[in-house]
This record gives structure tokens, C-alpha cells and sequence, in this order.
């Protein structure tokens, strides 16, 4: 709702800001509990942060395109996903947390540079940021694509968390091979889905690609060697790399212009609530079975 009450860049780099203070926060906590604080006010910047973007991306991308627009913007958010995590563990392995928290603090402190740099104009149809301030905080009709980002997020979550434990469990030892193949099919089927999208609509989309979702879980549950780690990876990536840009493409279509950062809010909710409400879920039923 700030997004469209107050406009993009200043909520974009209060985002930033928080974020940013809390990357270099990690560096002098000293427990657990102030670790969880802080965690806390890390989820705060990140939330703002990733639903300013993709509302700033959905502002330019023209209509007829939003498909395959959406599809760039997130092959390279979920390729950072997917890359991330093998970065930071030979990071942390090679030379430390502190190492890690700089480079992390250092490219937060380059985005909010790229933030300013950046002309960020109204969306068509909202001529003024305060002309959109009515409204609740949540988007009535971004909230069925959002249940399905839910569900998305729930299981991305799941794998994301316990994909370590269980490449220890299974014997797996170069479990980073997921996320390298995972990044790699992220990369190739993002433009594909979204041209999709905007040719056929998204029920071509989505349903394609949340059934290669559940198969890939299925073959990673079933994996005993990096072969089979791989093959899920690549199927996990194909599916949630088609399903997710298009959910979000599909938020923005039913909605009005001066309600895109609510839209866009509502659904990166959902998807973030998914990842993290999955992981405790299934973490409880892994300890139970």
C-alpha cells in the first residue's frame, strides 16, 4: 500500500536501508535470540525490497509482453536464489561469516546506488502516488494467484531448507550440484514460459508447470545419487521457473494500475509466507516420520 500511497523509490530504498543494516547486524550478534531479532527486521527489508522491484518491473513492462517481461525479471531473481546459496557456503567455508556479510552488505550498498541512478516513472492510469492511497493493505484479486505462489513457496521452502541434510542422509555429498543445475534450467525456461504466457494465457502455464513441480519433488525424494539429484533439479527448476513469473505477470493482469504495489504485495506474501511457513511444516513432519 506504500508503494502506491508514497511512490517506488523512496519505500525501494527504506527497503534497502533496512536490509542493508541488517546484513552488517549479523557481524556482532552474540546469540541466538538477538540473531532471530534481527532475522526479523532482515524479513522486513526483504519484503519490502522484492515487492517494490517486481512492482517497479510490472510498471514498465508493456501489457502485451508482461509474460515474457516477468519471465526475465524473474529468471534473474531466481537465478540469484539458486546461486546464492552455493556462493554464500564457499564463502563462509573459505574464509568466514565476517567475509560473507561484507560481500552480502557491499552488493546491497551497489543496489541502492543502481536505485538512484535508475528513472523510475508512474505507472499508466496513476498520475499521482497519493491518487492510489485508498484501499487495504492486501489486493482482493491478486489473492488466488497468491494461494498458488503459496503452495509454490511451500515447496521451494522445503526443498531449499532440508536439501543438505538430505544429501547427508542419502550420501550425497556434492549437494551443491542442485542448485547449479537448478539455476541453469531457471535460466533457459524464464523467456520460454512467459512468451507462453502472453501467447495462450496462463492456464498453458501453470498447469504444465506445477505438475513438472510435484514430479521433481517426487524424483528428489526417491534420489540416492547425484544423478538423480540433477534430474531433479533440472525438472524443479523447468516447473517453478515456468509457474512462478507467471503467477506474479498474472497478478498484475487482473488488477488496476494504482493498485500494483497492493497486487504485487499480496502475492510476494504469500510466496515468502509459503517458503517459510513450509519449511517449519515440513521440517515437523520430517521429525515425526
Amino acid at each position: 500500500k506504500a508503494l502506491d500511497s508514497m511512490g517506488r523509490r523512496p519505500v525501494l530504498l527504506s527497503g534497502l536501508a533496512i536490509f542493508l543494516f541488517s546484513v552488517f547486524g549479523y557481524y556482532w550478534m552474540a546469540s541466538v535470540a538477538l540473531v532471530l531479532a534481527l532475522r526479523f527486521v532482515h524479513g522486513i527489508g526483504w519484503g519490502i525490497v522484492t515487492t517494490t522491484y517486481g512492482t517497479i518491473v510490472s510498471d514498465i513492462i508493456p501489457a502485451e509482453r508482461r509474460g515474457e517481461g516477468m519471465g526475465y525479471f524473474g529468471m534473474f531473481t531466481n537465478l540469484a536464489m539458486a546461486v546464492g546459496p552455493l556462493i554464500g557456503l564457499s564463502v563462509s567455508q573459505s574464509f568466514g561469516y565476517g567475509w560473507l556479510f561484507g560481500i552480502s552488505g557491499g552488493l546491497t550498498g551497489v543496489a541502492m546506488i543502481l536505485t538512484r541512478m535508475v528513472e523510475i516513472k508512474a505507472p499508466i492510469g496513476m498520475t499521482q502516488p497519493s491518487a492510489a492511497a485508498g484501499g487495504g493493505l492486501f489486493e482482493k484479486k491478486a489473492l488466488f494467484p497468491a494461494l498458488l505462489a503459496l503452495l509454490t513457496g511451500v515447496m521451494y521452502g522445503g526443498v531449499v531448507s532440508f536439501i543438505t541434510l538430505f544429501g547427508q542422509e542419502v550420501g550425497i555429498e556434492n549437494v551443491g550440484l542442485y542448485f547449479l543445475f537448478n539455476a541453469i534450467s531457471l535460466m533457459l525456461v524464464r523467456p520460454l514460459a512467459g512468451k507462453l504466457f502472453d501467447k495462450k494465457g496462463p492456464f498453458w502455464v501453470l498447469m504444465p508447470g506445477g505438475v513438472l513441480t510435484g514430479i521433481a519433488v517426487v524424483v528428489l525424494s526417491y534420489s540416492t545419487t547425484e544423478l538423480g539429484l540433477i534430474a531433479a533439479a533440472i525438472l524443479f527448476g523447468i516447473g517453478a521457473g515456468s509457474v512462478q513469473p507467471s503467477l506474479q505477470a498474472w497478478t498484475i493482469q487482473r488488477v488496476d494500475p494504482s493498485r500494483r504495489g497492493a497486487a504485487t504485495g499480496t502475492f510476494f506474501s504469500a510466496f515468502d509466507l509459503g517458503i517459510g511457513g513450509g519449511a517449519m511444516i515440513l521440517g515437523a513432519i520430517a521429525k515425526q516420520t
